[in-house]
């Protein structure tokens, strides 16, 4: 037996999430590069992943329960995770380019795009043999291939040139 308190609030919240359309992002790519299909993928704040699905077009619709959100792109094995832009509670529609256009900042140091400061972030460089920082700090010892401003990753490049250590993103 439902109690009707509970029934008019079930009520109106199904009609309440009901209202909201589904957000839709458009990427563009550059003329050489339309040929590219990859995933759009959510994160939002706490930590719940979704996906907008692999897309040919470019174009993808994310429900109304994944936003607000940080959004990334995946094109496949062998390639990294980047992020693209974020969309915000209120935005229906969101238009994106892919490959972001990154700034410098006067040091030479790459800005976040999500965040829009320089001191967290590292520079990625890919070689044969990638160097590696041991820290030894009692009995503990850990290992960094982050040395300077640099990040130091094997020979096959991702895609990214930058990794931000404060929002843990690559761009």
């Amino acid at each position: 037996m439902k109690i009707p308190g509970l029934l008019l609030l079930s009520a109106l919240l199904s009609a309440a999430s009901g209202n909201k359309p589904p957000v839709t992002v458009r990427i563009t790519f550059p003329p050489s590069k339309q040929h590219i299909i990859g995933e759009l993928l959510t994160a939002r704040q706490m930590g719940l992943l979704s996906s907008g699905g692999w897309q040919k077009s470019g174009v993808y619709h994310l429900s109304a329960d994944a936003v607000p959100a940080d959004l990334f792109f995946y094109q496949g094995p062998g390639s990294d995770t980047l992020y693209v832009g974020s969309v915000a509670a209120q935005d229906t529609a969101v238009q994106l380019r892919l490959p972001l256009v990154l700034r410098k900042n006067l040091l030479g140091h790459y800005v976040c795009p999500k965040c829009h400061k320089s001191d967290k972030t590292v520079t990625i460089v890919n070689s044969e043999a990638p160097l590696v920082r041991r820290t030894i700090t009692g009995t503990d010892t850990t290992y960094s291939s982050i040395i300077g401003r640099k990040l130091y990753e094997g020979c096959i490049s991702g895609g990214a040139r930058a990794h931000c250590q404060r929002d843990n993103i690559r761009f």
